[in-house]
């Protein structure tokens, strides 16, 4: 198969994977060349929670974008930016680009495709309907605070399963807030 005709097949995932390589490289030979301090002093403070607000919108604490994510916390913690306040701004973004899976898996669930991914949600969700209410957040929150599962899919399946948006929404703010807290922590303290 010819690169063109590997495009036009698989054109989107070709764009996927091209921005996530150019986006950790970028990191990579920033962090090489430059200290996360000189990092932060180049953006200016106020400039550096934009960009995290930014990055953890688009990339939240997705599975493909993880690592971008946090690199990114990781040097603006380093570089001598309030930790607490990054993981307010990051974690409330990370949220807000979360709740998107939400609506999917609530009023988009019926148009999955036949499959073991419909099934494995269907299961998951009935599951879910099983438990007592107040499970869920409490689940959702520990989920989204201290295990590497990527958000987007606990959310997708709260919304599958027919779950209040404020009982997805404030567990997962409050166990993003937690996670990129702890993470940025580390980078302040350990870098």
């Amino acid at each position: 198969m010819k690169f063109a005709e590997y495009i036009e097949r698989h054109g989107k995932a070709f764009k996927l994977f091209l921005a996530l390589s150019l986006t950790i490289l970028f990191w990579t030979v920033l962090l090489a060349c430059f200290s996360p301090e000189e990092i932060v002093a180049w953006l200016g403070v106020k400039n550096g929670y934009a960009v995290m607000f930014l990055v953890s919108l688009f990339g939240g604490v997705s599975a493909l974008t993880a690592g971008s994510y946090f690199g990114v916390l990781l040097t603006l913690a380093a570089g001598g930016l309030d930790p607490i306040l990054l993981g307010i701004v990051s974690g409330t973004a990370a949220t807000v680009g979360d709740t998107v899976f939400y609506f999917a898996g609530k009023h988009g669930g019926r148009t999955l495709s036949r499959g073991k991914l419909r099934r494995t949600l269907k299961r998951m969700s009935r599951w879910l309907n099983k438990k007592p209410k107040w499970f869920a957040p409490i689940l959702l929150y520990f989920l989204a605070a201290f295990t590497p599962i990527p958000n987007d899919i606990t959310a997708g399946v709260m919304g599958l399963a027919r779950r209040s948006w404020l009982a997805t929404v404030l567990p997962l703010v409050l166990g993003n807030i937690t996670l990129t807290i702890i993470v940025a922590y580390l980078g302040y303290t350990f870098w």
